[in-house]
Parts: structure tokens; C-alpha cells; sequence
């Protein structure tokens, strides 16, 4: 995702561009670095969920981005209307998946105690038996 991520971020200089080839090119690839991200990021739910939940947890983060995408293409006008330009919206969009990436990282999982990845913690089976 990080690669993804990074293939997104020379979005930031379409608008400035002097060639229209080169502004097509920076929008092409960052269209290809979405569909990369979000391929990995559907992914992800099957990783982090259990089965019987993913279809709802899938449609939820669907909801979401239509949500936003609605919320997003009204502020994109206003924000236009008031700048005149596209730069903030290409800022924006070159360095919100990096925000996420962050935002996303996993935490760290607890230490284990010790003797536990044998299925012994502290001299007791997790099964309840002793361990000698």
C-alpha cells in the first residue's frame, strides 16, 4: 500500500504542469496507484474480520466513501469557487493516502508472556492442565 501510496503523490503537480501529455500522464498513474490501494484495502477486511462479517463491514466502508465522495464533491466546488484553482484539491489528494497509510498501520500486538507460543503462560497450559 505504501507503493500504492507513493505512486499518488507526483499528483500534486498536474496543475502546474506546462504539457497537457504530462498532466494525462500524472493523473493516469495516480488513477492506477487508487486502484492499487484499493484493491489492498478490500483486502484488508477479509485479513482483519471474521468471515461472517466482511460483507458487512465491506458495505459499510462502501457507504462511507459514497458518503464522502458526495460530502467531497460539494466542498471540491466551494473550495474551487474560492481559490480558483485546482492546486489545493491536488494537494489534498496527493497526500490524503499517506495520511491513511499512517492512520491505518496496525498497533502493536501485546508481548506475549513468556512460554506462551508453546501454549504454556507462566507454567499452565491454556487448556487449564499444568505443565511440569
Amino acid at each position: 500500500m505504501l507503493l500504492c501510496a507513493l505512486c499518488i503523490v507526483p499528483i500534486v503537480f498536474a496543475a502546474s504542469v506546462a504539457s497537457l501529455w504530462v498532466a494525462v500522464v500524472l493523473v493516469g498513474v495516480a488513477a492506477a496507484a487508487h486502484q492499487g490501494w484499493s484493491a489492498n484495502l478490500f483486502t484488508t477486511a477479509s485479513d482483519m474480520f471474521p468471515k461472517n462479517a466482511v460483507g458487512s463491514i465491506v458495505g459499510l466502508g462502501g457507504m462511507a466513501g459514497a458518503v464522502g465522495g458526495m460530502l467531497l464533491a460539494t466542498s471540491a466546488g466551494y473550495l474551487l469557487e474560492w481559490t480558483g484553482s485546482y492546486m489545493p484539491l491536488f494537494i489534498i489528494s496527493g497526500s490524503v493516502y499517506l495520511v491513511a497509510l499512517v492512520y491505518r498501520r496496525p498497533a502493536r500486538s501485546a508481548p506475549r508472556a513468556r512460554g506462551d507460543h508453546l501454549g504454556v503462560n507462566n507454567g499452565v497450559r491454556t487448556d487449564g492442565s499444568e505443565h511440569l
